[in-house]
């Protein structure tokens, strides 16, 4: 709850306020004060009916939340902030400040079956002087835009901000206390298939986040893809599915050595089908049983392993990198994300209207496991 006198009717007044911090800037400690604050601010009023809000990045506004759909840009060229604005010396000319503002969308179907969109505007500036351009990312930092800020537990308005939170222990992933298996192992069962004219599929099995939206971080903590391959021949099929995971525990979960567990049973809400030959099967198999890989929870995770496992054997598994983080100074990256794959398949079923793509979800079977 925020209690504050309005600028406008100069009565006290209230809202409500939801601070959600940046899962992976909290998972790293980046998140120790106020001042290192980075994540959401949500606004409702007192019949919760949602306001607008900021995006916060190390303590500083760098962009608005606003309900409803919202212009997709807004470039705003030209603006001369301060007509007495100088350089570093007196001698030098005038600046420039010019700056871009772009709005971007997420939207998600809470439990009650309810639509929300949030609209998200971002903002960056060039500064002309002395015939140069430069660019600077420091979006909330004054001259230029400042139209929107919104001060979050500062003391004396009575507010309430986000207390400092310990750096929790990285959410448990999809399967993690699944057994763990030898890839070479899993791949040698392939080998009782000998028939010349064997059939064999690859599938991209996606559990999201957040079933539905972009979300890189929702109640199937940060989601999973896994991989599975599949032989038929001599009346038979075999078929084993697998994934990439941390041997670490608690906060070594985000970096260390990485392991193959078996995903079989697993729970998916995307299914993509590839027919291949058995030369790319062959090429497969040879990069899912070769060397060890370490994991690394943006870097190299689970998504990550399945597009270079296709990238190896020729598979068009498309990429599943998207951008995480919070945008602003230090704030917005980029990794293979489980919601990226998704996002990625469903963009590739766009373009490909034939594509086998399930989007239904499901669980799958078992996998044969390893063979000696």
């Amino acid at each position: 709850m925020r209690i504050f006198l309005d600028a406008a009717t100069k009565q006290i007044s209230a809202e409500i306020i939801e601070v959600l911090p940046d899962p992976i800037a909290l998972q790293l400690g980046k998140i120790k004060n106020l001042q290192s604050f980075t994540g959401k601010v949500f606004r409702y009023d007192l019949g919760y009916r949602f306001k607008g809000g900021s995006i916060i990045s190390a303590g500083k506004t760098t962009g608005e939340i606003r309900p409803g759909p919202a212009p997709m840009s807004d470039l705003l060229m030209g603006k001369l902030q301060n007509p007495n604005l100088k350089g570093s010396s007196p001698k030098d000319p005038l600046m420039l400040i010019t700056e871009s503002c772009g709005w971007s969308q997420e939207w998600y179907i809470d439990g009650e079956g309810g639509l929300t969109i949030h609209s998200y505007m971002s903002c960056s500036y060039n500064f002309y002087q002395d015939m140069m351009w430069s660019i600077s990312d420091d979006f909330g930092g004054g001259g230029g835009g400042g139209e929107y800020y919104y001060e979050y537990g500062s003391g004396g308005s009575g507010s309430t901000g986000p207390v400092n939170p310990a750096v929790p222990e990285p959410s448990n992933l999809p399967m993690e206390d699944a057994k763990p298996v030898d890839p070479k192992k899993m791949m040698d069962c392939f080998s009782l298939i000998t028939t010349p004219n064997a059939a064999f599929t690859v599938r991209v099995l996606v559990l999201e986040p957040f079933a539905g939206t972009s979300f890189n971080v929702g109640p199937n903590s940060f989601g999973h893809v896994a991989i599975q391959l599949s032989k038929t021949g001599n009346g038979q099929t075999i078929t084993q599915t697998m994934g990439l995971y941390p041997t670490g525990t608690g906060i070594d979960k985000l970096e260390s050595r990485g392991q193959i567990l078996d995903n079989g049973d697993m729970r998916y809400e995307l299914s993509a089908t590839y027919a291949v030959t058995g030369e790319t099967f062959g090429k497969l198999i040879n990069y899912i049983s070769g060397e060890r890989k370490d994991y690394h929870f943006t870097d190299f995770n689970c998504a990550s392993y399945v597009y270079q496992a296709g990238q190896a054997a020729g598979i068009p598994i498309p990429n599943p990198i998207t951008p995480v983080g919070i945008s602003g100074p230090g704030g917005a990256g980029f990794a293979d994300t489980p919601a990226g794959m998704a996002a990625a398949l469903r963009e590739q079923k766009f373009k490909n209207p034939a594509m086998d793509l399930n989007q239904g979800g499901g669980t799958i079977g078992p996998s044969k496991g390893p063979c000696k």
